[in-house]
């Protein structure tokens, strides 16, 4: 990942902390999974898009997301990231990220 990459992500997890984070998608054949983000009553929504998962744990969505971001080893050459919220039970790691804004469907959450 890029350092603009990299900061757009935490960039993104600080202004939507709080909101209802979702399990949006998760695709098995590309390791890809997108998180999304919305606050209660609002209609934007923001997704987290992270290939090369490699382990997944968490429940489909819980209220008032805290996510952090970070970098972790690994004993191979291949960056390797995590997205984890304590008090949501949730974390993931992968190889890649992507931040998107406003995403259809566009609805109040």
């Amino acid at each position: 990942m890029t350092s603009f990459e990299i900061a757009a992500v935490e960039d993104a997890l600080v202004r939507w902390s709080g909101a209802v984070a979702y399990i949006w998608s998760y695709g098995v054949s590309h390791r890809r999974l997108t998180l999304r983000m919305q606050r209660q009553g609002e209609p934007n929504n923001v997704h987290i898009v992270c290939t090369g998962c490699s382990y997944l744990q968490g429940k489909p969505l819980w209220p008032s997301s805290n996510l952090s971001f970070e970098k972790v080893a690994t004993n191979d050459m291949s960056a390797q990231y995590a997205l984890h919220d304590e008090l949501g039970q949730f974390r993931a790691l992968f190889t890649h990220a992507t931040v998107e804004f406003d995403v259809a469907p566009i609805h109040a959450a």
